[in-house]
């Protein structure tokens, strides 16, 4: 599909039995809203997955989903990342029993995915701070970037010794998680 469309979104569920979905939060917002939705079989859709980029996923959004799609098919926050890393460097997967997920204060970001490390460190530096104090989160992947294209200054500002400033304030917890104050940059 080239271009968004909910009617063929729905479509294609239906008829190739899709299981996994990434949209925004306003995609399930659009899919909740058709007036054929009651009657379309979403069944196969076990893994929704939502990018809160505008809008946040909630509780209530999630369970919306859940009345529509039916109670397998959980509709979770995709994942913490950024485009310098692949945008999957954390993951909220089991963690939305009684939305704990999505009711952390502050933002909930998830455990690090296998072979991605996450560390909150004091700002400016690589050393790590205990849990719960809050500093940057670093990345360290084999899917971080090499450097930014051309531009070799702003590279040597982002990555040290194989770890990738992040720019986001974030906290470390006992679970091995983060959490982050939305928007905040160190």
């Amino acid at each position: 599909m080239t271009r968004w469309d909910a009617g063929a979104v729905l479509d294609a569920v239906e008829r190739h039995g899709v299981t996994i979905m990434v949209g925004t939060v306003e995609n399930y917002l659009e899919l909740m809203d058709r007036p054929d939705i009651a009657g379309r079989d979403l069944s196969s859709l076990r893994m929704p997955m939502a990018v809160s980029f505008v809008r946040k996923l909630t509780p209530e959004v999630r369970h919306a989903w859940a009345r529509v799609a039916g109670p397998g098919s959980v509709l979770r926050e995709a994942a913490y990342g950024m485009t310098e890393t692949h945008t999957f460097d954390a993951t909220p997967y089991g963690f939305d029993a009684g939305d704990r997920d999505l009711l952390a204060e502050p933002v909930f970001c998830g455990v690090p995915v296998p072979g991605t490390d996450v560390a909150v460190v004091r700002s400016g530096t690589l050393e790590p701070l205990p849990i719960g104090e809050a500093g940057e989160i670093v990345v360290r992947s084999p899917s971080v970037m090499t450097g930014y294209w051309n531009n070799p200054a702003a590279t040597a500002g982002q990555l040290r010794h194989g770890w990738l400033r992040t720019g986001t304030t974030a906290a470390s917890t006992r679970t091995g998680a983060c959490t982050t104050s939305a928007g905040t940059r160190t």
